[in-house]
């Protein structure tokens, strides 16, 4: 019994440690001033963080002290927090301007 139940945390542990949080990005809908997209979890994924943005705008906040060193983190602390499927339409974007859309997933 023992050896069965170490070998079972063994596999859970396993299978904990290679979880890869992903988030699929749908568009759909773009307007001159909105953005509509869906995002679809994976199992592995508990929560996500997600934004739009010019990209000039979010590459100055990396490495800030005030918002993250990473990437990951900038999105995070900016971001919107997602726990599950949805779909969200950003407002009042600028016209005529290349916006991209940033995830950042998390596991639990």
């Amino acid at each position: 019994m023992k050896r069965n139940l170490l070998a079972l945390a063994t596999l859970l542990s396993a299978c904990l440690l290679n979880a890869t949080p992903s988030v699929d990005i749908t568009v759909d809908g773009v307007t001159n001033q909105t953005i509509t997209c869906s995002f679809t979890k994976n199992m592995d994924c508990s929560e996500y963080y997600i934004v739009a943005s010019e990209p000039s705008e979010i590459n100055k906040w990396i490495g800030s002290p005030f918002a993250g060193q990473t990437i990951e983190e900038v999105v995070e602390a900016f971001g919107i927090k997602c726990e599950g499927d949805t779909t969200y339409t950003w407002k009042k974007m600028i016209p005529n301007t290349m916006h991209v859309i940033y995830v950042t997933a998390k596991d639990a």
